[in-house]
């Protein structure tokens, strides 16, 4: 019984010593899982080892620690959710600015809708688009308005499906090759029939579309018709070309008379000295030259003879190299010694395509439009170059294609123009000459025989220094080819015939008589009308034949003198030489004789000729 009440005794103290300070613990712990974050473990008077209030003390800290991390995560909770009840207020108010603008954007956009919609109502434009195939897709209900076509009769199809039967190939080729390019096009105009069997003339203009990935989906763009402007424009350019007939004329009428008559003879006298001098020395390359040199001075002489004449478009190989040194002699005397006409052609010049006689008018009406803006004199530089215009280049566009041109400048020192007025320069009609000094039509008709060669024309200039116009032109495929001269010593001769020779120029004369001589004939001459007269009355049944010049010094023509001596001598036969022949059929025909003729320069066989069969008729 004593041992068991020490084992009691014992029990008690072991539970109270060891358990009580565990269960505090326990109950601590238990409050605190519950959320008392101020719960605590204590013993009060209660003995406990001194490892277990150790671990009590540790478990408090721990405690305290909870506590502290929950009061300050309990702040920041309770901050973070006063910001998010912040920014959610501002969320809401953005919604709500933002719900505004959508509303105020809504409205605009259909402000805009309707503005756009009355615009495109009003206006004489209509609007399409295209898909992919460039197949109409849509177009606007004011294109039945503007030209009765419904717009469904375009559904489906492509411009090339209502194109009129003799629509111009090349510039639809240009057109497709942009579209086939997708590069944006601006007032491309083309024929088309409608389903009315009407045909009018249209104008386009269009960009690509592409879809948020990039792909290519189509075309839009605006029509409209331009029938009438176009009709307008033939009428013009009809007016423009009796206009520059008469502009041509005007510029080069006091030239034809005396430059070519007096360029003629300069090159009778080297033509034929050069025949003369052959039959001496025999074949010579130095004398192959200068006549052959001679030939393209009379070609470009008579040309000049021939310019009046309505001509259309000629287009050909042009060798600028050659072409501008021969119009130099031309440019200057039209100038006048005051100006100082320079010329600069580099090596590799390529070859032009342009109508040869169009060209040489474009450059005389820039010459002489350069001689207008120096009244006192200056200089004329001419310079040529090469040109490649490749895709996205200034200047390259759907009315002039990338691809190689040749560019002429035609630079003067004059009076320059103001940028208003070289706006306008090119402008049918447009002068700032007084009345009857100039139709306005010069720079427009260079400007229109550049587009119409497929090239350009610009205009650079600045008041008191000058203007510079650059021709623009396409190269030529082909190239020029010289044309050789070959001689031919197989010449009719005389059978001692007396010939008189009137001519007013000594040297013409003088190799003209040589010519003769060596053809076998004998050789009488005069040097004017009343010289020639008095060989006539003389011995007029000596004189088998009359070679006379047609203008002569004095009031006498050799026209008037061949009408009086046929008239006195019957049986006298005559033969004109000039260097202008239009003279001949400027006046009125003489009755009682055919006129046999040779423009000068003449080679020997053509003179042999022509003296042979007048001889002989």
């Amino acid at each position: 019984m004593g041992g068991f009440l020490v084992a009691l005794a014992v029990a008690w103290f072991v539970t109270g010593y060891l358990v009580g300070p565990i269960a505090a613990m326990a109950d601590a712990a238990r409050r605190l899982g519950d959320g008392n974050i101020s719960a605590r473990a204590e013993l009060g008077a209660k003995l406990a080892p001194f490892e277990l209030r150790n671990l009590l003390g540790r478990f408090n800290a721990m405690a305290n620690t909870i506590q502290q991390n929950h009061i300050e995560l309990e702040d920041r909770v309770t901050e973070r959710t006063r910001e998010l009840r912040m920014r959610e207020q501002e969320l809401r108010n953005t919604h709500k600015e933002l719900e505004q603008r959508i509303a105020e954007r809504t409205q605009d956009l259909r402000e805009s809708e309707q503005r756009f919609k009355n615009y495109a109502d009003a206006t004489a434009d209509w609007f399409w688009e295209m898909d992919a195939d460039f197949r109409f897709t849509y177009v606007s209900e004011n294109l039945d308005r503007v030209i009765g076509i419904p717009p469904e009769w375009l559904y489906g199809k492509t411009r090339e499906d209502i194109l009129d039967e003799n629509y111009d190939h090349i510039g639809w080729a240009k057109h497709l090759a942009t579209l086939h390019a997708r590069r944006p096009f601006r007032n491309f105009e083309y024929e088309s029939t409608g389903p009315d069997g009407v045909t009018r003339w249209l104008r386009t203009s269009g960009i690509p579309i592409y879809d948020d990935d990039g792909t290519f989906i189509g075309y839009r763009g605006s029509g409209c018709e331009i029938t009438e402007y176009k009709r307008a424009e033939e009428r013009l350019h009809a007016s423009e070309e009796k206009l520059r007939q008469s502009q041509k004329m005007e510029a080069i009428g006091q030239l034809t008379g005396g430059v070519a008559h007096d360029f003629n003879n300069l090159l009778a006298v080297i033509t034929n000295n050069a025949e003369l001098l052959g039959d001496k020395i025999g074949d010579d390359r130095l004398l192959a030259t200068i006549e052959r040199a001679a030939t393209r001075g009379a070609e470009l002489t008579q040309r000049l003879l021939a310019f009046a004449r309505q001509q259309p478009m000629e287009p050909q190989a042009i060798d600028l190299a050659e072409l501008i040194p021969g119009l130099l002699d031309l440019i200057r005397r039209t100038l006048g010694k005051p100006v100082k006409v320079s010329v600069d052609i580099p090596k590799g010049l390529w070859p032009v395509l342009a109508d040869r006689g169009q060209l040489e008018n474009a450059l005389l009406n820039l010459s002489i439009n350069a001689r207008d803006a120096m009244p006192s004199g200056g200089r004329l530089e001419i310079c040529c170059s090469n040109v490649e215009l490749r895709d996205g280049d200034l200047g390259a566009s759907d009315e002039m294609a990338a691809g190689e041109y040749v560019q002429i400048s035609v630079r003067d020192t004059g009076f320059g123009m103001p940028k208003e007025v070289a706006e306008r320069a090119f402008e049918p009609f447009y002068t700032t000459k007084g009345v009857g000094e100039g139709s306005g039509l010069g720079l427009s008709m260079v400007y229109g025989f550049a587009r119409q060669s497929g090239g350009y024309a610009v205009i650079d200039s600045t008041p008191a220094e000058g203007s510079e116009i650059k021709l623009c032109l396409p190269r030529s495929a082909v190239a020029t080819e010289p044309t050789e001269i070959t001689l031919n010593n197989g010449a009719r001769q005389g059978q001692q015939e007396v010939i008189l020779v009137l001519e007013d120029d000594p040297d013409v004369r003088e190799s003209t008589v040589i010519l003769l001589e060596g053809l076998g004939y004998r050789v009488l001459r005069a040097g004017d009308a009343a010289g020639a007269m008095r060989i006539l009355e003389q011995d007029p049944n000596k004189i088998d034949l009359l070679l006379s010049d047609v203008v002569l010094p004095g009031t006498v023509s050799g026209l008037e003198l061949a009408a009086s001596a046929m008239s006195r001598y019957p049986e006298l036969k005559v033969v004109f030489m000039s260097g202008y022949a239009g003279y001949l059929y400027s006046t009125d025909k003489i009755p009682g004789f055919d006129e046999a003729l040779l423009t000068k320069p003449f080679k020997r066989d053509e003179l042999a000729q022509v003296i042979h069969d007048a001889l002989a008729a």
